[in-house]
């Protein structure tokens, strides 16, 4: 309560609203008043800095074009006799040779930097395998000093005169003896130490004829390890001995008995009225054919080929497995292109094909062509049985299908079997930019191999880290 000169004055509070009606009309007259102070507000104009800044011959120019765009166009003409002159001058024919040079050398950079050996090859003067190799070889000063009997050996790679894998093993190991016994031993120095320098140098070069396969990279493995076994106070006689059996031993052990069992262990899977699809050959494929000689076994056989120009030769050593008698009473050979297989897989009972090499990953590299083969035998459930001897075991896991490939051209596959070279890839080798080669290998993956018939047993392609474990810890024969 207020107070007023010492008295206390009560002021009447100011009646509030009561009803609905007057709370409405209290909200009503605020609204418009809030309505007349807005429109009682001065608007604000916008800048006019500029626009006074700006020349007064600017008024002019917006003048002329208005009377401009009034006007009707006018054509447009344009001189064409006045030739306008380069902005820039041509280039010399020397710098555009150059540049086209360059061109030509990084496109053929691009096309080959997929195959990692084809820069060594070319570097050698190599690139195509086998086609004037020796004459190149010869020519060039690295391969001067090469010994007589590896320089042969190489010219028969690079022909193919020697194919496949237990073959050209076992043609290297015989090279390897045959200059293991000529060896003599320079004054004041050891075999040991020598014929292993000598071993080294000899089989890199050979590498530029033609790669290694997986299982001369096995073997040449075991020779070195076969060397530093050697005791130094051992006469050189006995340490050529030694390594010669070892040699023997390898080729006993590792390639011939194992063929035996691998083909005993294959035939056993052919039964009465089967239809057995076969593509890669290999030794032991061939070895358990002729077991069907010596049995009652009636079964049909397909044979997949290509146009590689070797088909001549494996159909014919095919037969000669077989035998004339049996390929008339008891087996049947059909022949069909590998681009046909789906066409006649509904038929076939079981695949057999030759492994080159098993890597740890359960992949199996084989001739090009396997993987699709695999495939097509997987879409029907059909068994799928390589044959891959343990030496070719590799401890290596590729992650492309072209793994320490092997090129070769179509002219030389030709070239050395009794198929005439084609017209076609004649033509397409006289042009220079164009390098006709084909692939060798392929890799299966594991989930397409139904086992790998091995000279241990039958196994499943993953078994690899294990078998190399085994071998690792024993030797071929005591020390």
């Amino acid at each position: 309560m207020p107070v007023v000169g010492g008295i206390a004055v009560e002021i009447p509070a100011k009646p509030k609203p009561t009803s609905k009606a007057e709370r409405r009309a209290i909200q009503e007259a605020q609204r418009a008043a809030k309505a007349q102070g807005l429109k009682e507000k001065p608007v604000v104009p916008g800048p006019t800095e500029n626009a006074a800044a700006k020349p007064a011959n600017n008024e002019v120019s917006k003048e002329s074009e208005m009377n401009l765009e009034n006007k009707p166009d006018k054509p447009v003409t344009v001189d064409v006799t006045k030739k306008s002159e380069p902005a820039t001058k041509p280039k010399a024919k020397e710098t555009q040779k150059e540049d086209e040079r360059r061109r030509t050398e990084q496109r053929k950079r691009n096309d080959e930097s997929l195959f990692f050996y084809w820069d060594d090859c070319k570097t050698h003067g190599l690139f195509q395998w086998g086609l004037d190799r020796g004459e190149d070889v010869l020519g060039d000063p690295q391969f001067e000093d090469i010994e007589a009997v590896f320089q042969e050996l190489g010219e028969k790679y690079s022909s193919f005169v020697v194919r496949g894998s237990n073959q050209r093993t076992l043609e290297l190991l015989n090279t390897v003896k045959e200059y293991v016994l000529e060896y003599k031993t320079p004054e004041g120095k050891g075999f040991k130490q020598e014929i292993c320098t000598m071993l080294q140098c000899y089989l890199s070069k050979l590498k530029v004829y033609r790669p290694f396969a997986i299982g001369m990279s096995s073997a040449i493995e075991g020779l070195y390890a076969a060397i530093r076994h050697l005791d130094d106070d051992e006469s050189e006689d006995e340490s050529k001995k030694y390594l010669i059996r070892w040699c023997d031993s390898f080729v006993d052990e590792k390639i011939e008995k194992a063929v035996e069992s691998m083909a005993q262990k294959g035939f056993e899977k052919i039964l009465d009225g089967d239809t057995i699809l076969l593509y890669s050959l290999t030794e032991p494929v061939y070895e358990v054919f002729k077991l069907a000689k010596t049995s009652t076994k009636r079964f049909n056989i397909i044979l997949a080929l290509t146009n590689s120009g070797t088909y001549l030769s494996d159909y014919k050593r095919l037969k000669e497995s077989l035998g004339e008698e049996t390929l008339q009473s008891q087996v049947h050979i059909s022949c069909i292109n590998i681009s046909s297989t789906m066409t006649y897989i509904s038929s076939v009972t079981k695949v057999f094909l030759g492994g080159h090499a098993l890597f740890t990953t359960g992949g199996v590299m084989a001739h090009a062509g396997s993987s699709t083969i695999a495939l097509c035998a997987f879409q029907l459930n059909i068994p799928v049985l390589f044959f891959c001897e343990t030496y070719k075991f590799c401890d290596k896991s590729p992650t492309d299908t072209f793994y320490q490939d092997i090129l070769f051209s179509e002219e030389k596959s030709n070239a050395s079997s009794e198929v005439p070279v084609s017209k076609v890839v004649a033509s397409n080798n006289k042009v220079s930019d164009v390098t006709t080669a084909k692939i060798r290998y392929d890799v299966t993956p594991v989930h397409l191999v139904t086992c790998v018939i091995t000279d241990i047993d039958m196994l499943p392609s993953s078994s690899v880290p294990v078998i190399l474990r085994v071998q690792e810890s024993r030797s071929l024969f005591k020390l």
